[in-house]
């Protein structure tokens, strides 16, 4: 990889995804450590301070100053131009941590080096005096911070460097607002985002939170703190612009969003449904007034918000608001357009969250046809022409059609292809808790053992992880529900079925530890009974054979589930069902 290389890597880590960055900065940090490269490391140190700067995670910022500090020193490069340039992020990571001497003390060794050694007119003095006036500024002293700044702007080539240019005037700009200058803040901000705005730099949200202050305008504020939030996430200018901005919600009494936006943590559906009400919906109606009503506006679908699983971690990626629009498949493909085009056109930003489209290729949101979303979602068999069609729909998908929630139904056939995916019929019900017992005991009460016998571990986990799978599985159809992607199997479990032992029962088996030795150290006939994770498998065949029998689906004593699926067939009437393979299902 080439230096060139590094930084394109970079910037494309930032726009597609942010949170991969320190990974591979520390990756590259690493390799040039094992190559002895001091320039690679120092390169690589010198991102990762300005990143955790970025992102107010202040002791790494500076723990890695050190490091590169150290670096210099040992190579000799210290009072060197490249040295000066690295020294001044270090300085700028200390000042962001509120250390404002031994910023100072870095700043005036950076600006020694750089008047020594470069010209007069060079960007990187601009950038220095940036700085410095912040320094200024934060400390209080603001003649000294507004003349750092004019010798910035002095040297700064609005045309070469826009982007620089931008960020000096967005400083200087703050440094009046925050003298009370409101009329020369606002028209040297106007002019830092004609700039940023053809771009997106990330240091615009900034630009946007003091004109969003100067303005009392919630849609600046949002958009300045979706883009810190989507680049540097919640960082110390966050949460200084995202105070004013709840203070301003208030004031304007936007109840919907001011409520919203004093819980700690936001839910996908909430963020939708309230984005979907208080901007969707006033749109749609001006724009389609006699469609509006056919409309079924809803949350349904991937992502573990529609499953309201959604976390603080759900926000890495494809976490925006957003809402899915139903309508007839006959619908004339011009509206359709139309509505999509109105759709796309609604505002990017809510609650300072970023709408973006998704990493992957599915379309998560906008206008869909009613028949051709289902179609295209459960395949051919979509139409059910028999009982069998059951068996080639993915178990997942149809869990999927039934999460969410619908904001506003609409005067269209949703519903009514909604509920014919409702749940399986009892005889599809049965087969498939015979496929899955069948698969639990072949799998665990089994093979886990046999496998365990031979010394083979990783087979052991496969069949040990099988066996959860089904059990799992199984569990969902003794509740009569649809079992999800296998990622939100056991998280909504815990959710819908909190009576169930048997998700204690799966959380003991996985935690009990692999003994390998036992099967080489222990008689052949103390084996079973000596490994827990056997004891624990027992135990959740068990819990699955008392539940068969309370919904009398087996009157069987016997332990082994396997011994179990005869009765359970007997119970099926279909006889095309009732004739397939036991594992089929």
């Amino acid at each position: 990889m080439t230096a060139q290389e590094f930084f394109n890597q970079i910037d494309f880590l930032y726009e597609s995804d942010p949170e991969q960055v320190e990974a591979f900065l520390q990756k590259q940090r690493t390799a040039g450590e094992n190559r002895q490269d001091i320039g690679w490391q120092l390169m690589a140190l010198n991102e990762l301070i300005g990143y955790y700067r970025s992102r107010s995670m202040h002791q790494n910022s500076i723990d890695h100053s050190f490091m590169a500090i150290r670096l210099l020193g040992d190579a000799g490069l210290i009072q060197h131009v490249q040295g000066a340039t690295i020294l001044l992020n270090c300085a700028t990571a200390f000042k962001a941590a509120e250390c404002y001497e031994e910023a100072s003390l870095l700043y005036e060794r950076c600006l020694k080096i750089y008047e020594d050694k470069i010209d007069s007119k060079d960007e990187r003095i601009a950038s220095l005096y940036n700085n410095m006036s912040d320094l200024y500024q934060r400390s209080g002293d603001m003649l000294n911070a507004k003349a750092c700044l004019s010798k910035a702007m002095e040297i700064m080539d609005k045309e070469a460097h826009p982007i620089e240019w931008a960020t000096s005037m967005t400083n200087l700009g703050g440094l009046y607002l925050k003298e009370g200058d409101i009329k020369q803040a606002e028209s040297i901000l106007v002019q830092a985002q004609a700039i940023f705005s053809k771009t997106e730099d990330p240091h615009y949200g900034v630009c946007l939170l003091y004109l969003g202050k100067i303005r009392q305008s919630v849609e600046d504020y949002e958009h300045g703190l979706a883009l810190i939030r989507h680049y540097f996430k919640e960082n110390d200018d966050f949460k200084a612009g995202w105070e004013e901005y709840i203070e301003l919600l208030k004031e304007k009494n936007l109840t919907v969003r001011f409520q919203l936006a004093q819980k700690k943590a936001i839910k996908g559906i909430e963020l939708s449904q309230a984005y979907y009400e208080e901007v969707g919906r006033p749109i749609l109606k001006k724009n389609f007034p006699n469609l509006f009503k056919q409309m079924t506006i809803a949350l349904i679908g991937m992502g573990s918000e529609c499953y309201g699983l959604d976390d603080v971690i759900s926000q890495d990626h494809d976490f925006y608001p957003r809402f899915l629009i139903f309508v007839e498949d006959n619908l004339d493909s011009q509206l359709f357009a139309k509505i999509q085009k109105v759709y796309d056109q609604l505002p990017d930003y809510y609650l300072g969250y970023r709408k973006t489209h998704t990493r992957y290729k599915e379309k998560r949101d906008g206008v869909f046809k009613i028949k051709s979303f289902f179609k295209e979602l459960l395949g051919s068999h979509f139409i059910l022409e028999n009982t069998l069609d059951w068996f080639y729909l993915d178990e997942a998908v149809l869990s999927m059609l039934q999460n969410g929630k619908i904001f506003k139904e609409g005067e269209n056939s949703f519903n009514e292809w909604r509920r014919r995916f409702s749940y399986y019929s009892e005889d599809v019900r049965l087969k498939k808790i015979m496929s899955c017992i069948a698969k639990m005991a072949q799998s665990g009460q089994y093979n886990y053992a046999r496998m365990m016998k031979r010394g083979d571990i990783v087979a052991a986990n496969h069949a040990l992880s099988q066996f959860i799978e089904e059990t799992l599985k199984v569990l969902y159809l003794l509740n009569r529900q649809y079992c999800p992607y296998y990622k939100w199997r056991f998280a909504l479990a815990k959710q819908m079925f909190k009576e169930k032992i048997v998700l204690c029962q799966l959380e003991s088996l996985v935690q009990a530890p692999f003994e390998p030795l036992l099967y080489k150290e222990t008689e052949e006939r103390e084996r079973r009974a000596s490994d827990i994770k056997v004891k624990w498998i027992e135990e959740i065949s068990h819990a699955v054979i008392e539940e068969l029998k309370r919904q009398h689906l087996t009157d069987h004593d016997a332990s082994f589930l396997q011994d179990h699926l005869e009765n359970i067939r007997t119970r099926i009437s279909d006889p095309e069902i009732k004739m397939m393979h036991v594992m089929e299902g």
